[in-house]
């Protein structure tokens, strides 16, 4: 201890310097987020184009039906291009038979690209009895493109009212009737400026038919 009263060999030790945190992880963890869901919306994109040999590859593959439904989609739009797609004819057939309805109705749409495939205009007499109805339309508006008449009873039948068969007892309702009730409710009060505005130009119209 000095004169001054202080201790000469206690010597102040500064505080270790705070270590700062990597940010690499979280960046690492947004990068591989971001990259997961881009690469999920594309190969679930169905306006990614397909190579033939993916096309018949997700043809067969009916326990993924994304994977159908991407390549008749595929096949549409190289029908729309008049371009050659007989090496899928029979498969097409094949699955204007599916059970599932979807492929069906696509089918059946798709079909009347080419209205010079005799195995389509046969496939599609058929539809026309199938049990669903928009697989019946979509093969009566096909069958048009090849000049057949057949299906002129299920195009009229679209403007008629049809009964739905139900298996099982219930109140049927409908989210359009609470629509237009809202719609009616709101324009029967109408707004201040609304109705001034409607009046304005009722009042225009009524002068000029005076003239």
């Amino acid at each position: 201890m000095n004169e001054n009263g202080h201790n000469s060999q206690v010597v102040i030790s500064e505080p270790p310097p705070k270590r700062k945190r990597s940010s690499w992880p979280i960046l690492v963890i947004a990068v591989l987020f971001v990259s997961a869901t881009c690469l999920t919306w594309y190969y679930t994109w169905f306006g990614r184009d397909l190579t033939d040999d993916e096309i018949t590859t997700y043809l067969a593959d009916e326990k993924h039906p994304r994977h159908v439904q991407h390549a008749l989609l595929q096949i549409q739009h190289r029908l729309e291009q008049h371009k050659p797609v007989q090496q899928w004819h029979s498969r097409l057939i094949e699955l204007s038979h599916d059970p599932e309805t979807e492929f069906r109705m696509t089918v059946a749409w798709l079909m009347g690209n080419d209205n010079s495939a005799n195995d389509f205009h046969q496939a599609l007499l058929g539809l026309l009895h199938d049990n669903e109805p928009l697989v019946r339309r979509n093969a009566a508006l096909a069958l048009v493109r090849f000049g057949d008449g057949e299906g002129r009873e299920t195009l009229l039948a679209i403007l008629r009212p049809y009964a739905v068969e139900v298996s099982s007892d219930g109140v049927l309702s409908s989210t359009l009737n609470a629509v237009r009730r809202f719609r009616e409710e709101r324009y029967s009060q109408g707004s201040p400026s609304r109705t001034a505005t409607s009046q304005k130009f009722v009042r225009r119209c009524q002068e000029k038919s005076s003239r």
